[in-house]
């Protein structure tokens, strides 16, 4: 047996990383797939030579670095890209993981947060997936907010799934269109029955 794992998924400014957050603070370990993209494709790393052969030196930064902005300019909008990305990379974050999780109790609860976690091989790991859900125009306002362009923020949203493709695959469904008040209650709920469901499994 091993911890528990809750991936928490959604579309572009769903908040996802905020629910995680909360989960944080309600005794989860949580892990932002994001954060272990970045680091597998640093230099030395497992992904970088992998990118840098697929992509070419156009998408390095003056320190040698991958620039991301510019491997997300010849990914996004180019299906076969991304998805030739994605094989290279996920291997490596689904790897780093599966040590997260060999490292913890059984009762221990693993959030992973990742955006794509429905479409890769991650998501067979996890024993519940929590779906955060908002309106389109609120996901763009969102995102738009934090300096992306409306017409990126449509772009980058349109090359992923649905609403309610994401819904179908829910465990649970977090709607982030309320207040932040309403988002805790219902992560808070949530978080109660996982924790029914981890005791159930240990004591069997």
């Amino acid at each position: 047996m091993t911890a528990y794992v809750i991936g928490v998924t959604g579309q572009l400014g769903s908040g996802k990383s905020t629910v995680a957050m909360l989960l944080r603070e309600f005794g989860a370990t949580a892990i932002d797939a994001d954060d272990v993209t970045r680091d597998v494709m640093q230099p030395g790393q497992p992904a970088f030579s992998a990118i840098h052969a697929q992509f070419g030196r156009d998408i390095l930064a003056e320190d040698g670095t991958i620039d991301r902005a510019k491997l997300g300019q010849k990914v996004f909008g180019d299906p076969q890209a991304l998805r030739r990305l994605e094989q290279i990379v996920w291997p490596h974050v689904i790897a780093r993981v599966l040590d997260v999780r060999a490292g913890m109790f059984d009762d221990s609860v693993l959030a992973v947060e990742a955006i794509k976690l429905l479409e890769a091989p991650l998501r067979r790991v996890c024993d519940e997936i929590w779906v955060t859900v908002a309106p389109r125009e609120t996901l763009v306002s969102r995102v738009t907010g934090r300096g992306m362009a409306a017409a990126e923020a449509r772009m980058r949203l349109g090359t992923q799934m649905s609403e309610a493709e994401y819904r179908r695959f829910a465990t649970t469904v977090i709607d982030n269109t309320g207040d932040e008040k309403q988002l805790r209650r219902q992560v808070e709920e949530a978080w109660r029955r996982s924790q029914d469901r981890v005791k159930r499994r240990v004591t069997g």
